[in-house]
């Protein structure tokens, strides 16, 4: 026995299972968006007493989060104002701590080679002392006129 079958009547039994397919996928995605808006139906009935109230109170949400942005530009502005006079401030003070910090090194340069001299000159721990003995006079002069 041979049975025939037509590229047409091929097409046709394809193009109906893919309809079906489709057919049957749609269903099932409708079912579904159904059970969803009847749970979402069920939420809003469940908490329409406190939708009511937050949508009530929307507008003042709004005017104080419209209060709260103009405070921070206000502030960013003033910021931004301040700023470079604080930014120059603390360079100035850098500069002065540096400049401390560059006399220190100098005097202490200076009491370094005042020892090293001295040091040099005397002989012994004896002109060591000698000098040590002349320099609390001299302190004690300076601090008792």
């Amino acid at each position: 026995m041979i049975i025939e079958i037509t590229l047409e009547n091929l097409f046709l039994f394809i193009g109906g299972v893919l309809l079906l397919t489709i057919a049957v996928l749609l269903i099932i995605v409708l079912v579904r968006f159904v059970k969803i808006s009847g749970s979402i139906k069920k939420l809003v009935t469940d908490n329409q007493k406190e939708l009511d109230t937050t949508i009530k109170n929307l507008p003042v949400i709004t005017d104080n989060f419209k209060d709260i942005s103009e405070q921070v530009k206000d502030t960013t502005e003033k910021i931004q104002e301040t700023l470079p006079d604080i930014l120059d401030n603390a360079a100035s003070i850098t500069d002065s701590a540096v400049d401390t910090m560059e006399s220190v090194a100098t005097i202490s340069s200076g009491i370094s080679d005042t020892v090293e001299i001295f040091t040099d000159e005397s002989t012994g721990i004896f002109g060591v002392v000698q000098i040590a003995i002349e320099v609390m006079k001299a302190i004690f002069r300076k601090f008792s006129s």
